[in-house]
């Protein structure tokens, strides 16, 4: 067991985990200095997509324990230090309401297609040029800090790939987990944090996008054997994560994935009166909620 001091004062710098939860990860190497705070100086989010990174507030300047709900200890309320983007959605709406532009036609009898039905089909879809490498620190002297700088080496990854092409369900929407199409993945990508450079601006080298290309039917009618007949548009847009996360769908920063998020992106298309195929972007951000631990010593 650990004893307080007669005389003097601690400071606690806590982080969970210890090593890295991926099969053989070692120890996440993390440095402490003494009364200042910790630092981590290459985190490779990538390579470590099993282990949610967290670090508590410092415990300063403490000589006994504190009352904490059911017993006495060190207050320790851990944060995640990493976010995750948990969907990608892709709607088709008309206004602000999913549509369907078929008109619940399906092909099934009684549904046939008619002349000016029109189907979706999703082909692909990926995140490009996400940073996955870079420094965290806390530190406690004045000024305190507390985030991620120096993020470097970017990567590109498919959420959804299928070259035939795949109705939508309703025919007006898509949402996918990252691992709808690869079981083996988690359920949703750990990134880590980072701020999204102007892609109107010549400085700007990284330009982080999402990416989709889907297909738009149009059914022209049917032929002599009563078969729908079909017009085929291939369609791939990219949206700049820089242009998603404005500060009107992030209030701690802007053009940024902050800390400590659960991220949704919903693309939303929109066939307006000329028939040209209008794009929106609708992020939401959820807060993961806070665990609170303590210890005895």
């Amino acid at each position: 067991p650990y004893y307080w001091p007669k005389a003097g004062k601690l400071t606690f710098f806590t982080y969970s985990p210890y090593n890295y939860q991926e099969t053989a990860g070692g120890q996440i190497p993390v440095s402490i200095v003494a009364n200042s705070g910790l630092t981590v100086a290459n985190y490779n989010v990538d390579a470590h997509q099993d282990t949610d990174f967290m670090v508590a507030d410092a415990a300063v300047d403490k000589n006994n324990n504190e009352s904490i709900t059911d017993y006495d200890g060190v207050p320790v309320a851990f944060k995640h230090k990493l976010s995750q983007i948990v969907g990608i959605n892709i709607q088709t709406v008309k206004g602000t309401a999913l549509h369907d532009y078929a008109n619940e036609h399906d092909g099934s009898t009684g549904k046939e297609y008619v002349s000016g039905d029109v189907v979706f089909k999703l082909k692909k879809v990926q995140l490009t040029d996400i940073l996955t490498q870079g420094k965290y620190s806390y530190e406690t002297a004045e000024p305190t800090s507390d985030g991620w700088t120096n993020q470097s080496t970017t990567k590109t990854y498919v959420w959804y790939d299928d070259a035939a092409g795949v109705n939508f369900t309703d025919n007006n929407k898509f949402e996918l987990k990252y691992n709808t199409k690869d079981a083996a993945r988690n359920a949703y990508l750990l990134v880590l944090p980072q701020t999204f450079g102007d892609p109107d601006e010549q400085a700007t080298t990284v330009k982080t996008s999402l990416d989709i290309v889907f297909q738009i039917l149009t059914c022209n009618g049917v032929d002599t054997a009563g078969n729908a007949t079909f017009s085929t548009q291939n369609v791939s847009k990219s949206i700049y994560l820089y242009k998603m996360h404005c500060d009107t769908h992030n209030s701690d920063a802007e053009h940024a994935i902050a800390m400590n998020k659960k991220i949704t992106y919903t693309i939303k298309i929109d066939l307006d009166n000329n028939g040209q195929t209008r794009i929106y972007w609708a992020p939401s951000v959820e807060n993961w909620q806070e665990e609170a631990y303590s210890t005895t010593i």
